[in-house]
């Protein structure tokens, strides 16, 4: 009965409504995608900040967040006390993580980029934390 009353409307009305079901479906399903991303993103941002292991005593603060549109940015922050930027960097390095950029400007940022895992990696220092972020 449904679908008889369906052919009886017009054919541009049938064409509208074909094409706000195709597109409310193609946004359903990219959603999706995302959400079901969101472990392999993750995994990239892990190895990358496993690098840092043998620093854990001096852990202040983790946490994990998804940001940019749909969440499909992974970004892992770790809080460091009493560590200083140069010895991450250097342990990051050991791992062939290489140094793309440094700004001296804004209090000691560094930049570095670890091709393994395709993860930016953004040190700082900011009072007496070493503040380390991997955005993938």
């Amino acid at each position: 009965m449904l679908r008889s009353k369906f052919y009886e409307l017009p054919f541009r009305a049938r064409f509208i409504i074909g094409g706000w079901i195709l597109i409310i479906s193609l946004f359903l399903l990219y959603s999706i995608i995302i959400v079901l991303m969101h472990p392999i993103f993750l995994n990239h941002v892990n190895n990358s900040s496993s690098t840092l292991e043998r620093y854990n005593s001096y852990v202040v603060a983790m946490n994990t967040s998804y940001e940019g549109k749909n969440s499909q940015i992974a970004v892992k922050t770790i809080e460091y006390q009493n560590l200083s930027v140069e010895e991450v960097i250097n342990e990051l390095q050991l791992y062939s993580i290489q140094l793309i950029d440094s700004d001296k400007s804004e209090g000691s940022t560094y930049t570095l980029f670890d091709t393994t895992n395709k993860v930016k990696i953004i040190v700082s220092k900011e009072q007496n934390k070493t503040i380390v972020k991997f955005i993938y």
